[in-house]
């Protein structure tokens, strides 16, 4: 008879997939304190121990912090970019694409025919522009 009834408890299937939570630590009442336990020296990043919440908190606000110093530094570096290319203005375009060869970047097939567009754009500009110098000197006669 006990040997019928035990084999009719059967073991639990684990369910598949991640791994059952923790179990959890009681919460601190007002009575009773949070207890901070002991550590072993090495082990210890500061000298009070800090809550696990409070922890997972600021692995948070460094994450974010993080994300803010890549995006000011992207910001800085797009206004150095913008800088760079109003002070070469129409003078090397090229240069961006030895740029591109230099770092191993391959320049996609849109890149490269706005590129061209924008050197076209700006020859002609400057064409005209010389052009427009050049009438301007012949009919005030000033020799440069």
């Amino acid at each position: 008879m006990e040997k019928n009834q035990k084999a009719k408890t059967r073991k639990r299937k684990p369910k598949s997939g991640r791994p059952p939570p923790p179990p959890r630590t009681p919460t601190a009442s007002p009575e009773q304190p949070f207890i901070i336990p002991k550590i072993p020296e090495k082990l210890m990043f500061s000298e009070e121990m800090v809550p696990s919440t409070h922890k997972h908190w600021m692995d948070h606000v460094h994450k974010a912090k993080r994300r803010q110093r890549c995006w000011l530094h992207c910001q800085k570096k797009g206004e150095k970019e913008l800088k760079r290319w109003e002070e070469e203005y129409g003078r090397n375009l090229t240069k961006r694409r030895n740029d591109a060869l230099l770092h191993k970047r391959r320049e996609s097939k849109f890149k490269r025919r706005e590129r061209e567009y924008q050197r076209k754009l700006i020859k002609h500009r400057y064409d005209a522009l010389h052009a427009l110098l050049n009438k301007i000197r012949e009919t005030k006669n000033i020799k440069y």
